[in-house]
Protein backbone atom coordinates (compact mmCIF):
# COMPACT_ATOMS: atom_id res chain seq x y z
CA UNK A 1 0.00 0.00 0.00
CA UNK A 2 1.83 3.47 -1.05
CA UNK A 3 1.97 5.82 1.98
CA UNK A 4 -0.25 9.41 1.30
CA UNK A 5 3.10 10.90 2.93
CA UNK A 6 6.01 11.48 0.42
CA UNK A 7 9.32 13.26 0.86
CA UNK A 8 10.57 16.39 -1.31
CA UNK A 9 13.87 18.39 -1.26
CA UNK A 10 13.96 22.53 -0.57
CA UNK A 11 15.96 24.75 -0.75
CA UNK A 12 15.97 27.74 2.00
CA UNK A 13 15.23 31.08 0.08
CA UNK A 14 17.24 32.86 2.95
CA UNK A 15 20.14 30.29 3.40
CA UNK A 16 20.31 28.43 0.97
CA UNK A 17 20.34 25.10 3.53
CA UNK A 18 18.74 21.97 1.56
CA UNK A 19 16.65 19.69 3.75
CA UNK A 20 13.32 17.70 3.59
CA UNK A 21 10.19 18.54 3.83
CA UNK A 22 6.72 16.01 3.92
CA UNK A 23 3.83 15.90 2.00
CA UNK A 24 0.85 14.69 1.26
CA UNK A 25 -0.55 12.86 -1.85
CA UNK A 26 -4.02 14.00 -2.97
CA UNK A 27 -5.30 11.16 -3.84
CA UNK A 28 -5.56 10.66 -0.18
CA UNK A 29 -7.59 13.53 0.67
CA UNK A 30 -11.19 12.46 1.80
CA UNK A 31 -13.36 15.77 2.91
CA UNK A 32 -15.68 14.75 5.59
CA UNK A 33 -17.36 18.43 6.07
CA UNK A 34 -16.16 22.03 6.01
CA UNK A 35 -16.70 24.10 9.28
CA UNK A 36 -18.18 27.62 8.85
CA UNK A 37 -14.87 29.40 8.46
CA UNK A 38 -13.99 27.63 5.66
CA UNK A 39 -11.46 24.73 7.94
CA UNK A 40 -11.86 21.99 6.32
CA UNK A 41 -12.40 18.24 8.21
CA UNK A 42 -10.72 15.43 6.54
CA UNK A 43 -10.77 11.75 6.73
CA UNK A 44 -7.43 10.12 7.65
CA UNK A 45 -4.73 12.22 6.17
CA UNK A 46 -4.56 15.94 6.72
CA UNK A 47 -2.77 18.78 4.78
CA UNK A 48 -2.92 20.76 7.55
CA UNK A 49 -0.18 19.48 9.14
CA UNK A 50 2.61 19.52 6.77
CA UNK A 51 1.56 22.80 4.91
CA UNK A 52 4.23 24.97 6.44
CA UNK A 53 7.40 24.01 5.66
CA UNK A 54 10.35 25.72 8.38
CA UNK A 55 14.22 25.71 6.98
CA UNK A 56 15.72 24.13 10.12
CA UNK A 57 18.42 26.37 10.19
CA UNK A 58 17.42 29.84 10.32
CA UNK A 59 13.81 28.85 10.44
CA UNK A 60 12.56 30.56 7.82
CA UNK A 61 8.98 29.08 7.41
CA UNK A 62 6.12 29.63 4.80
CA UNK A 63 3.46 28.38 3.42
CA UNK A 64 4.20 25.41 0.86
CA UNK A 65 2.40 27.72 -1.64
CA UNK A 66 4.57 30.79 -0.92
CA UNK A 67 8.08 29.35 0.43
CA UNK A 68 9.99 29.63 -2.91
CA UNK A 69 8.42 32.94 -3.53
CA UNK A 70 10.35 36.05 -5.16
CA UNK A 71 12.01 38.44 -2.39
CA UNK A 72 13.21 42.00 -3.19
CA UNK A 73 16.68 43.08 -1.71
CA UNK A 74 14.90 44.65 0.82
CA UNK A 75 12.50 41.80 2.31
CA UNK A 76 15.58 39.53 2.14
CA UNK A 77 17.89 41.67 3.92
CA UNK A 78 14.78 42.15 6.54
CA UNK A 79 14.92 38.41 7.21
CA UNK A 80 18.77 37.27 7.50
CA UNK A 81 18.77 39.99 10.08
CA UNK A 82 15.78 39.47 11.86
CA UNK A 83 15.26 35.88 11.69
CA UNK A 84 19.15 35.69 13.22
CA UNK A 85 17.51 37.62 16.19
CA UNK A 86 15.11 35.23 16.82
CA UNK A 87 16.92 32.25 16.12
CA UNK A 88 16.62 29.49 19.33
CA UNK A 89 15.84 25.97 19.92
CA UNK A 90 13.06 24.53 17.73
CA UNK A 91 10.91 21.10 17.44
CA UNK A 92 11.82 18.67 14.23
CA UNK A 93 9.22 19.93 12.02
CA UNK A 94 10.89 16.75 9.19
CA UNK A 95 9.17 13.95 10.55
CA UNK A 96 6.10 13.71 11.72
CA UNK A 97 4.02 16.50 13.64
CA UNK A 98 1.99 16.40 16.39
CA UNK A 99 -0.43 19.76 16.56
CA UNK A 100 1.51 21.55 18.73
CA UNK A 101 4.14 20.96 16.25
CA UNK A 102 1.62 22.52 13.45
CA UNK A 103 0.73 25.42 15.78
CA UNK A 104 4.26 26.39 16.11
CA UNK A 105 4.95 25.82 12.53
CA UNK A 106 2.36 28.63 11.61
CA UNK A 107 3.65 30.62 14.15
CA UNK A 108 7.41 31.05 12.88
CA UNK A 109 5.23 31.39 9.62
CA UNK A 110 3.41 34.87 10.91
CA UNK A 111 7.12 36.01 12.47
CA UNK A 112 8.80 35.60 8.87
CA UNK A 113 5.89 37.15 7.02
CA UNK A 114 6.05 39.91 9.76
CA UNK A 115 9.54 40.42 9.90
CA UNK A 116 9.61 41.09 5.88
CA UNK A 117 6.06 43.41 6.02
CA UNK A 118 4.23 40.71 4.08
CA UNK A 119 0.08 41.40 2.69
CA UNK A 120 -2.19 41.60 4.95
CA UNK A 121 -3.54 38.74 3.07
CA UNK A 122 -1.22 36.49 3.71
CA UNK A 123 -0.75 37.13 7.50
CA UNK A 124 -4.87 36.73 7.66
CA UNK A 125 -4.08 33.04 5.72
CA UNK A 126 -1.59 32.12 8.18
CA UNK A 127 -3.46 33.27 11.27
CA UNK A 128 -6.66 31.06 9.99
CA UNK A 129 -4.09 27.84 9.60
CA UNK A 130 -2.76 28.66 13.24
CA UNK A 131 -6.21 28.87 14.18
CA UNK A 132 -7.31 25.65 12.82
CA UNK A 133 -4.61 24.05 14.41
CA UNK A 134 -5.39 24.92 17.76
CA UNK A 135 -8.85 23.81 17.05
CA UNK A 136 -7.71 20.04 16.37
CA UNK A 137 -5.59 20.65 18.94
CA UNK A 138 -8.44 21.69 21.38
CA UNK A 139 -6.78 24.78 22.33
CA UNK A 140 -9.95 27.19 22.17
CA UNK A 141 -7.86 30.38 23.87
CA UNK A 142 -4.82 30.14 21.77
CA UNK A 143 -7.45 29.13 18.73
CA UNK A 144 -10.21 32.92 19.64
CA UNK A 145 -6.75 34.70 19.87
CA UNK A 146 -5.64 33.32 15.81
CA UNK A 147 -9.20 33.94 15.00
CA UNK A 148 -8.67 37.59 16.55
CA UNK A 149 -5.55 38.11 14.73
CA UNK A 150 -7.38 36.83 11.08
CA UNK A 151 -10.29 38.96 11.12
CA UNK A 152 -7.81 42.09 11.76
CA UNK A 153 -5.67 40.92 9.33
CA UNK A 154 -8.07 39.97 6.60
CA UNK A 155 -10.17 43.15 7.14
CA UNK A 156 -6.76 45.32 6.39
CA UNK A 157 -6.60 43.44 3.48
CA UNK A 158 -9.94 43.77 2.27
CA UNK A 159 -9.54 47.76 3.25
CA UNK A 160 -5.99 48.67 1.53
CA UNK A 161 -5.06 45.59 -0.82
CA UNK A 162 -6.35 45.08 -4.44
CA UNK A 163 -8.33 41.85 -4.61
CA UNK A 164 -5.62 39.52 -6.45
CA UNK A 165 -6.58 36.37 -5.10
CA UNK A 166 -9.08 33.71 -5.95
CA UNK A 167 -11.61 34.52 -3.13
CA UNK A 168 -14.49 36.54 -4.29
CA UNK A 169 -15.79 39.72 -2.36
CA UNK A 170 -19.00 38.59 -0.92
CA UNK A 171 -16.97 35.13 0.34
CA UNK A 172 -14.18 37.66 2.09
CA UNK A 173 -16.96 40.30 3.55
CA UNK A 174 -18.60 36.72 5.00
CA UNK A 175 -15.40 35.45 6.35
CA UNK A 176 -14.68 38.34 7.73
CA UNK A 177 -17.74 38.29 9.64
CA UNK A 178 -17.50 34.90 10.39
CA UNK A 179 -14.25 35.71 12.31
CA UNK A 180 -15.60 38.65 14.05
CA UNK A 181 -18.74 36.28 15.62
CA UNK A 182 -16.07 33.64 16.37
CA UNK A 183 -13.80 36.10 18.00
CA UNK A 184 -16.32 37.16 20.54
CA UNK A 185 -17.69 40.45 17.86
CA UNK A 186 -21.20 39.60 17.59
CA UNK A 187 -22.22 43.00 16.45
CA UNK A 188 -19.12 43.87 14.39
CA UNK A 189 -19.81 40.43 12.59
CA UNK A 190 -23.52 41.54 12.24
CA UNK A 191 -22.17 44.66 10.11
CA UNK A 192 -19.77 42.47 7.78
CA UNK A 193 -22.27 39.78 7.09
CA UNK A 194 -25.15 42.90 5.61
CA UNK A 195 -22.32 43.89 3.58
CA UNK A 196 -21.97 40.54 2.26
CA UNK A 197 -25.64 39.72 1.59
CA UNK A 198 -25.81 43.18 0.12
CA UNK A 199 -22.99 43.03 -2.35
CA UNK A 200 -24.09 42.36 -5.93
CA UNK A 201 -22.17 39.75 -6.33
CA UNK A 202 -23.61 37.47 -4.15
CA UNK A 203 -26.40 36.19 -6.27
CA UNK A 204 -23.95 34.20 -7.93
CA UNK A 205 -23.16 32.51 -4.72
CA UNK A 206 -25.75 31.21 -3.04
CA UNK A 207 -23.93 28.50 -0.44
CA UNK A 208 -22.41 32.19 0.31
CA UNK A 209 -26.00 33.64 1.10
CA UNK A 210 -27.10 30.88 2.79
CA UNK A 211 -24.26 30.89 5.50
CA UNK A 212 -24.44 34.84 5.88
CA UNK A 213 -27.81 34.86 6.48
CA UNK A 214 -27.54 31.28 9.08
CA UNK A 215 -24.67 33.00 10.54
CA UNK A 216 -26.07 36.09 11.06
CA UNK A 217 -28.88 35.07 13.09
CA UNK A 218 -26.44 33.24 15.08
CA UNK A 219 -24.61 36.13 15.57
CA UNK A 220 -27.58 38.12 16.18
CA UNK A 221 -28.83 36.13 19.32
CA UNK A 222 -24.86 35.75 20.32
CA UNK A 223 -25.30 39.48 20.56
CA UNK A 224 -28.32 39.52 22.81
CA UNK A 225 -26.73 37.23 24.74
CA UNK A 226 -24.14 40.08 25.57
CA UNK A 227 -26.81 42.83 26.17
CA UNK A 228 -26.17 44.30 22.54
CA UNK A 229 -30.23 44.95 21.34
CA UNK A 230 -29.57 47.20 18.40
CA UNK A 231 -29.41 44.30 15.66
CA UNK A 232 -29.18 44.83 11.94
CA UNK A 233 -30.98 43.11 9.76
CA UNK A 234 -28.86 41.93 6.50
CA UNK A 235 -31.29 43.80 4.36
CA UNK A 236 -30.31 47.62 6.39
CA UNK A 237 -28.05 49.92 4.50
CA UNK A 238 -24.55 51.51 5.64
CA UNK A 239 -26.47 54.52 6.26
CA UNK A 240 -28.98 53.35 8.78
CA UNK A 241 -25.87 51.61 10.54
CA UNK A 242 -24.21 55.37 10.92
CA UNK A 243 -27.66 56.51 12.24
CA UNK A 244 -27.28 53.80 14.98
CA UNK A 245 -24.03 54.51 15.67
CA UNK A 246 -24.70 58.50 16.41
CA UNK A 247 -27.93 57.55 18.12
CA UNK A 248 -25.68 55.72 20.72
CA UNK A 249 -23.39 58.44 21.31
CA UNK A 250 -25.71 60.95 21.49
CA UNK A 251 -27.26 58.74 24.44
CA UNK A 252 -24.24 58.87 26.18
CA UNK A 253 -23.56 62.06 28.19
CA UNK A 254 -19.50 61.46 28.51
CA UNK A 255 -19.50 60.84 25.10
CA UNK A 256 -21.12 64.43 23.80
CA UNK A 257 -19.46 66.08 26.54
CA UNK A 258 -16.11 65.83 25.79
CA UNK A 259 -14.38 64.66 28.95
CA UNK A 260 -14.15 61.02 29.42
CA UNK A 261 -13.99 59.22 32.93
CA UNK A 262 -12.76 55.93 32.31
CA UNK A 263 -14.00 52.79 34.21
CA UNK A 264 -11.81 49.35 33.80
CA UNK A 265 -12.02 47.75 30.71
CA UNK A 266 -14.20 45.05 31.54
CA UNK A 267 -17.35 47.53 32.93
CA UNK A 268 -17.62 50.09 29.95
CA UNK A 269 -20.42 49.32 26.71
CA UNK A 270 -18.77 49.72 23.19
CA UNK A 271 -20.15 50.76 20.49
CA UNK A 272 -18.73 49.98 16.62
CA UNK A 273 -18.20 53.39 14.73
CA UNK A 274 -17.23 53.92 11.33
CA UNK A 275 -13.98 55.42 11.23
CA UNK A 276 -11.60 56.35 7.87
CA UNK A 277 -7.84 56.13 9.36
CA UNK A 278 -5.31 57.11 6.89
CA UNK A 279 -3.35 54.56 5.21
CA UNK A 280 0.15 55.95 7.42
CA UNK A 281 -1.95 55.66 10.33
CA UNK A 282 -3.13 52.32 9.65
CA UNK A 283 0.24 50.87 8.60
CA UNK A 284 1.55 52.65 12.40
CA UNK A 285 -1.01 50.74 14.14
CA UNK A 286 -0.45 47.19 12.45
CA UNK A 287 3.27 48.47 13.88
CA UNK A 288 2.28 48.12 17.32
CA UNK A 289 0.13 45.49 17.10
CA UNK A 290 3.14 43.50 15.31
CA UNK A 291 5.44 44.29 18.06
CA UNK A 292 3.33 43.48 20.96
CA UNK A 293 3.07 39.73 19.26
CA UNK A 294 6.80 39.84 18.66
CA UNK A 295 7.73 40.52 22.00
CA UNK A 296 5.19 38.91 24.27
CA UNK A 297 3.77 36.39 21.98
CA UNK A 298 0.01 37.75 22.62
CA UNK A 299 -2.24 39.61 19.81
CA UNK A 300 -3.03 43.01 20.66
CA UNK A 301 -6.41 44.22 18.56
CA UNK A 302 -5.83 47.70 16.35
CA UNK A 303 -9.10 48.66 18.72
CA UNK A 304 -7.06 48.17 21.87
CA UNK A 305 -4.62 50.45 20.88
CA UNK A 306 -7.06 53.50 19.17
CA UNK A 307 -8.83 52.86 22.88
CA UNK A 308 -5.93 52.87 24.40
CA UNK A 309 -4.71 56.21 22.76
CA UNK A 310 -7.85 57.97 23.41
CA UNK A 311 -7.94 57.18 27.64
CA UNK A 312 -4.65 58.96 27.53
CA UNK A 313 -5.55 62.23 24.99
CA UNK A 314 -9.22 62.11 27.09
CA UNK A 315 -7.23 63.44 29.98
CA UNK A 316 -5.61 66.66 28.27
CA UNK A 317 -8.42 69.51 28.52
CA UNK A 318 -8.89 70.99 24.88
CA UNK A 319 -9.77 74.59 24.45
CA UNK A 320 -12.12 75.32 22.02
CA UNK A 321 -10.25 77.31 19.73
CA UNK A 322 -8.06 74.63 19.07
CA UNK A 323 -10.80 72.54 17.40
CA UNK A 324 -10.94 74.83 14.34
CA UNK A 325 -10.15 71.46 12.39
CA UNK A 326 -7.89 68.43 12.10
CA UNK A 327 -4.22 70.25 11.57
CA UNK A 328 -4.49 72.75 14.32
CA UNK A 329 -5.96 70.14 17.16
CA UNK A 330 -3.34 67.63 16.29
CA UNK A 331 -0.68 70.10 16.82
CA UNK A 332 -1.90 71.19 19.88
CA UNK A 333 -2.38 67.47 21.43
CA UNK A 334 1.31 66.79 20.40
CA UNK A 335 2.35 69.99 22.44
CA UNK A 336 -0.03 68.80 25.36
CA UNK A 337 1.41 64.97 25.28
CA UNK A 338 4.95 66.08 25.42
CA UNK A 339 4.29 68.54 28.41
CA UNK A 340 1.04 67.13 29.88
CA UNK A 341 -1.65 69.90 31.07
CA UNK A 342 -3.72 68.42 33.93
CA UNK A 343 -7.55 69.44 34.08
CA UNK A 344 -8.52 71.57 36.91
CA UNK A 345 -9.50 69.50 39.95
Amino acid sequence: MVSPIFSQEQTCPICSTKFKVQRIRSSALRVLRRDTDFCVIYEGANPLVYSVWVCPQCHFAATDQHFQDPLSDFQLDRLKKGLSLFKGDEPDFSGERTWDVVIRSCELAIRTAQIYHAKASYLGALFLRAAWACRFAGKQTQEKDFIAGAADQYQKAYEGESNDTRVSEPKMLYLIGELNRRAGHPREAILWFSRAVRHPGIKREAEVDRLARDQWLLAKNEAKELGDSGQMPPEETESSAGQSESQALASDPAATSGTVNPLPSGNRPTVNMLVHLYQDQVTWLQGITNKAYEQHHRLLEKAAVVRAVLDAVSQVEIPADRLQDEVVLREYLVQALSSPIRKPD
